[in-house]
């Protein structure tokens, strides 16, 4: 996570629309796919919701530092923000290997469902596993307390110029290649066809839940066909004739052309040429995309 710590710095020191370009665009180019979608979600505004107050954070810095009260007090009034001020007093106990921010933001989620001693202790030592950058980021994290938020558009963008697409309009020169986008998705619904034909159906989050919002068809051909079959075998939930719903665990990644509204959907969109690249083998579902973002590459 130290890149995307150093990225949120950044971020945050400048409102120049063309310097957060070059820093995010510079994000990209070292991110794996699943890091740039957890990227793009967070500082597009979609980010987990506080898990400790950050008057609390600040109550344990006597238990952690030989400092007077009035020296701390003198910091803040010098720093002006209390989470550079914790982040700079809290000092690493044993610097752990570096973390991805779906793993971090996954680890919040377990957090917030333990008692309140319990989760302060995670909290604490988790801020004391990493360097004081990252942990400024993760006091911003765990608080709640960042009103970064970058436009979609802007995003998008970034994105563009990242993958190599041209900025012009596609339409006016048919010979450019089309753009296909990525996202990353859970399987929700397998359906078994005539001989070796199976109809899956993926989702992505929206709110607090999940929503399907696109259906790809494989013809037995692909390298994840055996291990799915695997899978619906052991995580079936239920059956509907052919259709079979199974545990939302199993994470792809998956492109498309486009984007469109559809008042046919329940989600409210349809892909244009979906297919799937690859099974994201150890991926949490909790890394997936949000339904907001994927809306978000509707053409205008």
């Amino acid at each position: 996570m130290k890149a995307f710590a150093t990225l949120f710095r950044k971020l945050e020191e400048t409102t120049d629309q063309k310097v957060r370009m070059e820093v995010i665009v510079d994000y990209f180019r070292i991110s794996t796919s699943e890091e740039i979608a957890s990227a793009i979600d967070f500082i597009s505004g979609h980010r987990p919701k506080r898990i400790v107050d950050l008057s609390t954070l600040k109550a344990s810095i006597p238990q952690m530092t030989t400092l007077p009260q009035w020296l701390i007090e003198e910091c803040h009034a010098h720093s002006g923000d209390w989470a550079e001020v914790v982040s700079l007093m809290i000092k690493s106990t044993k610097i752990e290997p570096d973390k991805s921010l779906p793993t971090w933001i996954n680890k919040i989620e377990r957090l917030r469902n333990l008692d309140s001693t319990k989760k302060m202790e995670g909290v604490l030592s988790a801020l004391q596993s990493v360097s004081s950058d990252e942990r400024y980021f993760l006091i911003k994290l765990f608080t709640g307390g960042t009103r970064l938020k970058i436009p979609l558009e802007l995003l998008i963008k970034c994105h563009d110029i990242f993958s190599g697409t041209p900025q012009e309009n596609l339409e006016d020169n048919p010979d450019k290649k089309v753009m296909r986008h990525k996202v990353v998705a859970v399987l929700l619904y397998v359906k078994y066809g005539r001989g070796t034909s199976t109809e899956y159906s993926f989702a992505v989050k929206k709110g607090d839940g999940l929503v399907t919002f696109t259906k790809i068809t494989s013809d037995g051909e692909v390298e994840f066909d055996k291990e799915v079959s695997t899978f619906v075998k052991n995580n079936t939930i239920e059956k509907f004739g052919p259709v079979i719903s199974v545990k939302p665990e199993m994470v792809f990644e998956l492109e498309f052309e486009d984007v469109r509204f559809s008042s046919r959907h329940k989600c409210g969109i349809s892909l244009v040429s979906p297919r799937i690249i690859r099974l994201l083998r150890g991926t949490s579902p909790v890394d997936v995309a949000s339904i907001e973002y994927v809306s978000s590459l509707i053409s205008i």
